[in-house]
């Protein structure tokens, strides 16, 4: 991890690396993000279970005479790229040539 100028930059070993780049599909490279402090939007909903907020709902039964057990978990929540006035400022993709290495 480097903090360049405010931004954290991390290196992953499993970046895609591209081939067929350019008008005569020759050029190699590989293409990074960068994300803003606010590129995605979390939204979690929630339950109100005998009289009291939660945001898991978490239900329990037996089954067969009580012979089996069966526990159910839902959540309601999204994600969503975050835009203002229809405009995205929060991705930047950066894309880098290099040479092939086979």
């Amino acid at each position: 991890m480097i903090d360049w100028d405010g931004m954290f930059l991390f290196d992953h070993d499993n970046c895609a690396i591209f081939t067929g780049w350019g008008a005569a599909d020759t050029v190699y490279g590989a293409e990074s993000y960068l994300l803003g402090r606010q590129a995605c939007i979390v939204g979690i909903g929630g339950y109100r279970i005998e009289g009291k907020n939660g945001y898991l709902k978490w239900v329990e039964k037996k089954f067969d005479y009580e012979n089996q057990f069966g526990i159910a978990v839902g959540i309601i929540k999204g994600e969503q790229k975050s835009k203002y006035d229809s405009k995205d400022f929060s991705v930047v993709a950066y894309r880098s040539a290099r040479t092939n290495v086979t």
